[in-house]
């Protein structure tokens, strides 16, 4: 994860953008068969000094007009490469590690023959 993170800071650019527009899709569950509306917010922003819009990925709730979200985006394809950028992206991998380590030093708990005494 920290490889791709360097890659895309050393090749794609990072802005601002803003929510200026939303489209929407009906979409039909496996599971039941009921039609879902879907959203995908349109964002604007400037890239090589034009402004550029996309639409985002489909979600279940529709984003509000004039929301600021962060824009990733190739400078040579900016319309095929931008994407949001998730708040939580930088943080998925610090809490794998910490739950990783919690699962280790639970199990050695468990196996070690060691009991933690409070002194009474």
């Amino acid at each position: 994860m920290r490889n791709i993170v360097a890659h895309e800071s050393a090749t794609l650019n990072e802005t601002r953008g803003t929510v200026v527009d939303s489209i929407s899709r009906r979409d039909r569950s496996n599971t039941n068969n009921q039609q879902k509306e879907t959203y995908a917010p349109v964002i604007e922003f400037l890239a090589n000094g034009e402004r550029t819009r996309f639409a985002g990925n489909y979600e279940s709730y529709r984003s509000s007009n004039g929301q600021m979200v962060v824009v990733r985006y190739d400078p040579k394809q900016p319309i095929s490469t931008a994407r949001v950028v998730n708040p939580l992206e930088g943080l998925v991998p610090w809490g794998m590690f910490g739950m990783g380590g919690l699962a280790v030093v639970s199990s050695l708990g468990a196996l070690l023959p060691v009991r933690w005494s409070s002194g009474e």
